[in-house]
């Protein structure tokens, strides 16, 4: 039952992470005016939300690395 909850709570963090990250503004790039989506964040973003994804992903993937500290993950090749 433990294990489900980590995974659950590992595929939430991942979900959660990639909708917050990504911005709706790449549907504008066509390849002519506006390249990639460096050019598409310059034309239309105003605020960048960035600095709270960064903080947001640092929160919600502390217990994620508690798990894995008292867990004492090791890797065996």
């Amino acid at each position: 039952m433990k294990k489900t909850i980590v995974h659950c709570y590992y595929i939430f963090c991942f979900f959660a992470l990639y909708l917050i990250s990504s911005f709706k503004e790449e549907a504008f790039i066509d390849g002519i005016e506006i390249k990639n989506a460096c050019v598409a964040h310059r034309a239309f973003v105003v605020d960048d939300i960035r600095d709270f994804t960064v903080i947001f992903a640092i929160i919600i993937l502390i217990p994620c690395f508690v798990y894995l500290k008292k867990i004492d993950l090791k890797i065996n090749f």
